[in-house]
C-alpha cells in the first residue's frame, strides 16, 4: 500500500536530480523505499484531501498528486536533490541560531557594563542573521526556478501520460463489459441455432457462424483480460502502490465539452510556447565566441519551434472539435439504438419476435453503448491533450 515519506521543505517545492532523468528506468522496490523513511503530511495539504490520497482507491483526479509524493522514480530524483540542498538549509538554521546565541550574550555583557564586547557581540549576531536571511532567500528562489523548469515539466509529463493509461485502462473496460455480454449471448445464440438445427429449422451455416462469433468473443476477452492485467499493474506502481497491491480504480470523469468554446487559441499558443521545455532550452543554448551565423542560426531554431508547436496547438484544437462531433454522434446512435431494443423488447414478449432476432439488436444496442463510451473516453483524452500542451506537455505523435 502507499506509504508517506518524508519530504524536506524548500519554497513549498522539491527539485529534480537532473534535467532528462529518465523516470521509467529500474529503481528500488517500493517496499524498500517505504522502509527508509516516514511520511508525513506537506505543509498546508488539506487533511482531509490528504487522507483521500492515502486509501486504497486510485481516482482520476489524484494522479498529478500521486505522481509528486509517491511516484518510485519521481520521489527517488527529488530526494536525492533535497538531500544535497538539506547542508545548504541545516547551514541556514545553524547561522540563524549562532546569531540568537550571540544577541543573548550581547544582553549579558551589556547588563555587566561591558558595553564594547556588547556591541560586537550586537553586531555579530545581526551579521549572522542578516546574513541567513539573504542565503536562505537566494536558496529558496533557485528552488523555486529549479522547480519551475526543471521538477515541474517532469511531473506534468508523467501525470499526463499515467492519466493516459487510466483512459486506456477504463477503454479496455468498456470493452470488457461488452465482450462478457456478447459472449453470454453468443452462448445463447448457439444454444439456439443447436436446437433449431436438431429440428431442421437452421442451416449448418447459421450454427458455424454462431460458433465462430462465440470462439471469437472468448479469444478477444481471454487476450483482453491479460493486457489489462499488466496494464493494471504499472498504473498502480506509477502512483506508489505495490504490485501485489489490490486497490480500486475509481472512475472517469465525464468530460466538459462546453469548456471548449471558451477556448483562446492564440492566447493558448502563447502560453505554451512560454512552459514548452524544448524552446525554452532552445532559448538558453549558450556558446562561448558566437558568431553571427550562430545568432541567426539559434533565432531560426527558436522560430521554427515555435512555429511548430503553434501548429500542433490547432491540431490538438481541431481534435476537440472532431471527438466532440464524434460523441455527440455516438449518443444519438446509442439513442436510436436503444429505442429499437425497447421496441423489439415488447415485440419478442408478444411472441412477435424470435429469441435470435431479438438476441441480434440487444447486441447491437451493446455495441452502440460501448460506441458511446470510447467516444467518450477519447472526448476526455483529447481536452487532456490540450490542457497538458498548455502546460508544456505536447504529445510527440502529431
Amino acid at each position: 500500500m502507499k506509504s508517506t515519506r518524508f519530504t524536506f521543505r524548500f519554497a513549498g517545492a522539491t527539485l529534480a536530480a537532473a534535467a532528462g532523468l529518465s523516470l521509467w528506468a529500474p529503481v528500488k522496490p517500493f517496499s524498500l523505499l517505504q522502509s527508509e523513511a516516514a511520511v508525513q503530511q506537506p505543509e498546508g495539504y488539506d487533511d482531509e484531501k490528504w487522507a483521500r490520497l492515502l486509501d486504497d482507491t486510485l481516482e482520476y483526479e489524484e494522479i498529478p498528486d500521486l505522481i509528486e509524493f509517491f511516484n518510485p522514480s519521481y520521489r527517488s530524483a527529488a530526494d536525492a536533490v533535497e538531500s544535497n540542498l538539506k547542508d545548504s538549509y541545516e547551514l541556514v538554521e545553524k547561522m540563524r541560531e549562532d546569531g540568537k546565541e550571540y544577541r543573548q550574550q550581547a544582553k549579558g555583557l551589556e547588563a555587566e557594563g561591558d558595553q564594547i564586547y556588547s556591541a560586537q557581540y550586537k553586531a555579530m549576531g545581526r551579521s549572522l542573521s542578516s546574513a541567513a536571511s539573504t542565503m536562505e532567500k537566494a536558496l529558496d528562489k533557485q528552488a523555486r526556478r529549479l522547480d519551475q523548469n526543471t521538477l515541474a515539466p517532469i511531473r506534468y509529463q508523467l501525470s499526463s501520460a499515467v492519466q493516459s493509461l487510466f483512459i486506456g485502462y477504463k477503454q479496455m473496460e468498456v470493452n470488457r463489459e461488452m465482450l462478457e455480454k456478447m459472449t453470454e449471448l453468443y452462448t445463447d445464440m448457439l444454444s439456439m441455432s443447436n436446437t433449431q438445427s436438431g429440428i431442421g429449422m437452421a442451416t449448418s451455416t447459421d450454427l458455424l457462424s454462431a460458433q465462430v462469433s462465440l470462439t471469437s468473443a472468448k479469444n478477444q476477452l481471454s487476450t483482453l483480460n491479460n493486457s489489462m492485467d499488466s496494464l493494471r499493474r504499472t498504473l498502480i506502481m506509477l502512483t506508489g502502490w505495490d504490485y501485489t497491491d489490490n486497490p480500486v480504480l475509481g472512475e472517469v470523469p465525464e468530460p466538459d465539452m462546453s469548456w471548449i468554446d471558451s477556448v483562446d487559441r492564440e492566447a493558448d499558443k502563447v502560453k505554451a510556447i512560454a512552459y514548452n521545455q524544448e524552446i525554452i532550452s532552445l532559448k538558453n543554448t549558450k556558446k562561448e565566441n558566437r558568431t553571427v551565423k550562430d545568432i541567426h542560426s539559434k533565432e531560426r531554431s527558436v522560430t521554427d519551434a515555435e512555429e511548430q508547436l503553434r501548429s500542433n496547438m490547432d491540431t490538438l484544437y481541431y481534435n476537440l472539435l472532431e471527438k466532440r462531433a464524434a460523441l455527440q454522434a455516438a449518443e444519438t446512435a446509442l439513442s436510436q439504438a436503444e429505442l429499437t431494443w425497447q421496441g423489439n423488447q415488447r415485440r419478442y414478449q408478444l411472441g412477435m419476435l424470435g429469441r435470435i432476432e431479438y438476441l441480434s439488436t440487444e447486441i447491437q444496442y451493446i455495441q452502440a453503448k460501448a460506441a458511446r463510451d470510447t467516444a467518450r473516453m477519447n472526448m476526455l483524452q483529447a481536452l487532456n491533450e490540450y490542457s497538458w500542451a498548455l502546460k508544456g506537455v505536447v504529445p510527440t505523435d502529431l
